[in-house]
């Protein structure tokens, strides 16, 4: 075996190794940070019990308890989106050195399978940043949306419709009207980062165009180099679409939040 084929199959585990951690740190590290996510099973019940007290209650301004939740829910959407960031630069590392290797590595087939999976699992890290970082800015609307169903709890329920009621109303004021503000703060920062993301990703499928464009009457591109750019470039370009798809749908509902906000909670309570 030469050194170079022994290189290639060490080098193919490093994504699942990388990935094995993402999933770890995911699992382990936020409890471990942020003191709302322990015992993470049970966050709907207390999100339930913090929205439900202040709702009752019906004042603009937020109690204590849900302060503190919610302050702890986007402090947990902000380690795990540095998380993925950090999974995800790692694994954008693997996926170019992996490239660089098949590309002038003969026969190193390890390398193409290594540079499919860590550039699947880097765009993947990405998207979960972005996730996140939407949970972060809007975490009212991110705490909302863990709000279990009523599966037939009356007082939960009547609380549901209430809430409900308010926000379809039109000018909702107390929580009502801070839950819809927030809902629609959380459908705009969606569609910023979907449109930050169709950018960068068509402004890659452009580069990688125009650089098969001019490789292909240049001798000196290696034929593997010009196989992958025509491969990359029509599906990154297609991804780009799809987050103009969901800028566009989310930008509309950010701009009338309630029906969907309404159709939400209803479907809550049955």
């Amino acid at each position: 075996m030469t050194p170079l084929s022994r290189s290639n199959r060490s080098y193919a585990i490093v994504p699942l190794l990388l990935s094995a951690i993402l999933v770890v740190a995911f699992v382990v590290v936020p409890p471990l940070a942020v003191p709302v996510a322990r015992g993470g099973v049970d966050l709907s019940s207390r999100a339930q019990g913090v929205i439900t007290a202040w709702v009752a209650e019906g004042s603009a301004e937020r109690p204590a308890a849900l302060r503190d939740f919610v302050e702890g829910w986007r402090d947990y959407h902000v380690v795990k989106a540095a998380l993925a960031a950090a999974a995800g630069l790692a694994l954008w590392r693997v996926a170019r050195e992996a490239r660089r290797r098949w590309v002038v590595g003969g026969r190193a087939y390890g390398q193409a399978v290594t540079l499919v999976v860590a550039s699947g699992l880097a765009f993947f890290a990405a998207l979960v940043v972005l996730a996140n970082l939407q949970g972060a800015l809007a975490p009212l609307a991110s705490a909302v949306s863990l709000l279990p169903s009523a599966d037939g709890d009356a007082s939960y329920a009547a609380t549901l419709a209430r809430l409900s009621a308010q926000v379809s109303a039109g000018r909702p004021t107390g929580a009502a009207g801070a839950v819809l503000t927030d809902f629609a703060f959380f459908h705009l920062v969606l569609a910023a980062l979907a449109w930050l993301l169709a950018i960068g990703l068509g402004i890659g499928s452009f580069r990688l165009l125009r650089r098969r464009l001019r490789a292909r009457h240049d001798v000196s591109t290696p034929r593997r180099e010009k196989l992958l750019l025509t491969t990359l470039s029509a599906p990154i370009a297609a991804a780009a679409l799809f987050a103009l798809v969901v800028a566009s749908a989310n930008i509309s509902t950010a701009g009338d939040p309630a029906p969907e906000l309404t159709a939400f909670l209803d479907g809550l309570g049955g």
